[in-house]
């Protein structure tokens, strides 16, 4: 029987139970000086059984841990709200320049238009390839 304390921790404890698999002891110490929030860390290893991602991969698991632990201590994160970035609608636009009127559902698919390293934007090259298709 093992005398390692490791085994009796909490976190440690849920791993084995969740995956029916003991930790190695150097693994066992990292799950240990990693995980302060139990509750996180059990989130965690139930989506990761629900995705059928390797058990193994303890490193990974307690990479996610870290993730979504910081995630959570953002200015917004207290307030019930999602933890994501707030977009401006402005941002997530697409549009296309006035000079090419839209036409580019009419090149051809699978027509070759040959790019240069330069320093010509990608409208400039996008122009200049609806031109060349015009003319063929």
């Amino acid at each position: 029987m093992s005398t390692d304390p490791n085994l009796s921790n909490e976190a440690v404890k849920f791993y084995r139970d969740t995956f029916r698999l003991c930790p190695s002891f150097g693994r066992r110490k990292d799950i240990v000086s990693t995980v302060e929030n139990v509750g996180l860390w059990k989130t965690v290893l139930t989506e990761w059984l629900e995705q059928k991602w390797n058990p193994l991969k303890i490193n990974w698991m307690l990479s996610e841990y870290e993730r979504r632990e910081k995630s959570t201590q953002r200015p917004n994160a207290g307030n019930g709200q999602p933890c994501e970035r707030s977009r401006d609608p402005k941002d997530s636009e697409v549009g296309l320049s006035e000079r090419s009127n839209g036409r580019v559902r009419d090149v051809r698919e699978g027509a070759r238009v040959r790019l240069r390293t330069g320093s010509e934007t990608l409208e400039e090259i996008v122009t200049q390839a609806l031109r060349q298709n015009n003319r063929s």
